[in-house]
């Protein structure tokens, strides 16, 4: 996270900028805010009569009166609170709705939103005057029904920013009861189609509700051993119920009475006093295990969180901790272990589910003396994740529960005590720094010469990209290049071309229908170029697999690399469709971490990289600011060309210069895209080369709409004055009647070099053609 900002007129146009950016994503997908974010259940979108979410509503919220009258802008509509009188009132719309049911206000409901479109905001906060945009109504930021108002600091605004998930901040919305939240909390998890399976209550050394734990279970395939499981916290706040941690440790879990009255944990462990207290991972299994007559606790969040637990209520208790059947449950085993050692246990003994199979299920007395062939059998048996409630659930009535709390009983008394790991050694005095710095000193440093796969223009072992609109003729340049560069033919200025392999990364263009045809229309030796079509892996289930190339998959680009030792050039076409699901385009930081890599391969390789990249649609004064996404893609690559089109022949293509800091810069070249009915095309480069830059060919691009209007302009003020002078404002008027703007008649009648003079002393301006007569006062002054 980058430093805040303390440019207050640049958080507000960056502010402003992303409030922009979420509000025209909103309105964009109106519905689906207004059911994913504001959390209004489809049903009511469907234009009829439903409790308005308004708090302020004259009518009080909860009256059937609102609706969504408008499919397309998401408009929500109420009788009476959406009315001019009414403050607050006026057309409302979906942003509006995140507001009313969440209880916040416009910038947190912005934030909301730009969560689950996964918009990024500005690193500093929003200032003070970053409101909602006029033209929408300033609807309140009050709790909607069954809530209440968000935090607030002594200001009056947020105390803090919720979460995409919502869970354990300050500014979490709060509920009056726990039922209340666990409903809202359940229709969030239903848009994610998760299913409320169960929940149990936390309770505090009072025996009061403090807080609870949902499990939900997200979407399964059929064929799935186990169902995906997720849990979710409420708990009690000072100012109610809010979805996520209690401000304070969790007390441990114990299952309730068989009436299924819940009691804490020391009224549970003080009314069994001389029995062990057996510590297992989930609530689930904490049930389990009070089924077969075990005084059972379990701690939320499962072993990864053992330090969010009060654990005081073990002091002087012996402990035994029921591992589950994986790796995660043998380290959640020690966490657990350590919190009871640590908060005055007896004593802690940790029983894994293959001693707890042997003693119930296989041989007691080889299980005792720890037979390693018993066990590792067992191991082999046991799926993974096998615990307590999986023994329980076999357990055909309260005899079976019985004989498996025997073996558990069993099994603790025949496992050694656990004892605390010691500290670890503290490192030598002299051992050196974790970091020191790599210095090379500059006498020291061989100097090399840059090798050039073009001379003066792509250079080997560095990165070169190329720009330009979808369609202008990249691809077309880049198969030309891979024939030059593998038949070894000159390039288009005769430099010569040093002969290897071209290795093409392509997620656009077809190896089969596009590349071959055009590589062969090209004259390239295609033994001698490669397609790298996508990389091999293993899926979950350790299948072998086919999947697409990013540059998280180097390692594979570098295999292939070493597997074509003479390779010259290696393109990527485009860039963008390669830097990883994970990536931000637009991001300067995460792009250099993609490209710094790219760039050392490039290097050890000796390979010149061309990126084929996109032109964006706006506008600039210079040339490669217009590549797609952060400036990172032209700063890293050392030298960057554009391909236009030529404004005065459209058949034709320019190869001009951007940025170059290798060499001085060389002059363009053009080409066309040639190629008879029915065969496929290919480049043909002019022989003449072009004494234009990027910039100045994205100038005349720019400058050409604006001189054809002027030029049509200029044949209008010829025609019109052919006849004689005539009144300046009758030129206008007409003008303006034909399309042309005033500033556009001036400019013409510049260029044309009108005539300008008074008609008589108390007369007009006229204009009149440069060959007319001039006036008496022969004036030229512009009127």
């Amino acid at each position: 996270m980058h430093g805040t900002s303390n440019n207050v007129p640049e958080q507000r146009r960056r502010w402003r900028e992303y409030v922009e950016r979420v509000k025209a994503e909103a309105l964009r997908r109106p519905l689906e805010v207004l059911e994913r974010v504001a959390g209004i259940p489809p049903e009511r979108l469907d234009g009829r009569g439903h409790p308005c979410p308004n708090p302020r509503c004259p009518d009080g919220p909860g009256r059937d009166r609102f609706s969504v009258i408008n499919t397309q802008t998401g408009a929500v509509h109420c009788r009476r609170c959406c009315t001019s009188s009414v403050p607050g009132g006026g057309a409302a719309d979906c942003i509006d709705a995140v507001k009313w049911m969440h209880g916040v206000s416009f910038p947190e409901a912005i934030r909301l939103i730009g969560d689950h479109f996964g918009i990024d905001p500005p690193d500093a906060p929003p200032p003070a005057s970053v409101a909602r945009p006029s033209g929408g109504p300033a609807a309140p930021a009050a709790a909607n029904a069954g809530g209440a108002r968000a935090p607030r600091d002594a200001s009056g605004k947020p105390s803090g920013r919720r979460t995409a998930s919502g869970i354990g901040h300050p500014s979490g919305k709060t509920f009056p009861t726990a039922e209340v939240a666990i409903a809202a909390l359940d229709r969030r998890m239903a848009r994610e189609g998760c299913r409320h399976v169960a929940q149990w209550p936390y309770l505090d050394a009072a025996g009061e509700h403090v807080a609870s734990v949902v499990r939900y279970d997200r979407p399964t395939p059929p064929d799935a051993a186990k169902p995906d499981k997720t849990f979710r916290p409420v708990s009690r706040h000072p100012d109610g119920w809010r979805i996520g941690d209690p401000p304070g440790p969790w007390p441990l879990y114990t299952p309730p009475q068989p009436d299924g009255t819940p009691q804490p944990a020391a009224e549970q462990l003080a009314a069994r006093p001389d029995d062990p207290v057996f510590v297992v991972e989930g609530e689930k299994c904490a049930d389990a295990a009070a089924r077969c007559g075990l005084l059972a606790v379990a701690a939320a969040h499962g072993a990864n969180a053992a330090g969010k637990t009060d654990w005081s209520p073990l002091a002087g208790r012996d402990v035994v901790i029921l591992a589950d059947h994986d790796d995660a449950g043998n380290t959640g085993a020690e966490a657990y272990a350590k919190a009871a050692h640590d908060a005055g246990a007896a004593s802690v003994r940790i029983v894994d589910a293959v001693r707890l199979q042997a003693f119930w299920k296989h041989d007691p007395q080889r299980a005792s003396a720890n037979d390693p062939e018993l066990l590792q059998a067992i191991a082999a048996e046991l799926p993974a994740g096998y615990d307590i409630a999986d023994m329980e659930a076999e357990c055909k009535d309260d005899d079976e529960r019985h004989g498996l709390r025997e073996a558990i009983t069993e099994a603790a008394l025949h496992t050694d005590p656990w004892t605390p790991p010691p500290p670890p050694t503290p490192p030598a005095e002299s051992a050196p720094p974790a970091r020191e710095p790599i210095i090379h000193t500059m006498a020291d440093i061989e100097p090399q010469t840059i090798r050039w796969l073009w001379q003066d223009r792509i250079a080997l072992g560095r990165l070169t990209a190329v720009v330009g609109a979808p369609g202008i003729g990249k691809s077309f340049l880049i198969c030309d290049w891979a024939a030059r560069v593998s038949s070894g033919r000159p390039w288009p200025d005769g430099a010569p071309c040093p002969r290897g392999d071209v290795l093409i990364l392509s997620a656009e263009d077809d190896p089969a229908d596009t590349l071959r045809p055009r590589l062969e229309a090209a004259g390239a030796d295609l033994t001698r170029v490669h397609f790298l079509a996508g990389v091999t892996d293993r899926d979950a289930d350790g299948q072998p697999r086919q999947r697409s190339l990013s540059l998280d998959d180097l390692a594979a680009i570098e295999r292939a690399l070493q597997k074509f030792p003479e390779t010259r050039m290696l393109t990527i076409d485009p860039i963008g469709s390669y830097l990883g699901g994970y990536t931000d385009a637009h991001r300067e930081n995460e792009v250099r971490d993609r490209l710094q890599p790219l760039n050392e391969l490039a290097r050890r390789y000796d390979v010149a990289v061309v990126l084929v990249m996109h032109r964006r649609k706006a506008g600039g004064r210079f040339a490669d600011d217009l590549a797609m996404g952060s400036r990172a893609f032209t700063a890293i690559a050392r030298a960057v060309y554009h391909v236009c089109g030529d404004r005065g022949d459209h058949q034709r293509r320019l190869f001009v210069p951007g940025k170059h800091n290798l060499a001085p810069t060389t002059p363009g070249l053009a080409f066309r895209i040639v190629g008879e009915p029915g065969k496929v095309a290919r480049v043909v480069w002019d022989e003449t080369p072009i004494d234009m830059t990027a910039d100045e060919a994205l100038a005349a691009e720019h400058d050409a709409p604006a001189r054809h209007k002027r030029n049509a302009a200029a044949q209008w003020l010829q025609e019109r004055l052919a006849n004689g002078p005539v009144p300046v404002e009758n030129i206008l008027e007409e003008a303006r009647g034909c399309g042309f703007s005033e500033k556009t008649i001036r400019r013409a009648g510049k260029a044309l070099g009108l005539r300008r003079r008074k008609d008589g002393f108390d007369g007009g301006w006229v204009w009149s053609l440069p060959d007319a007569p001039t006036g008496d006062d022969g004036s030229d002054r512009d009127p």
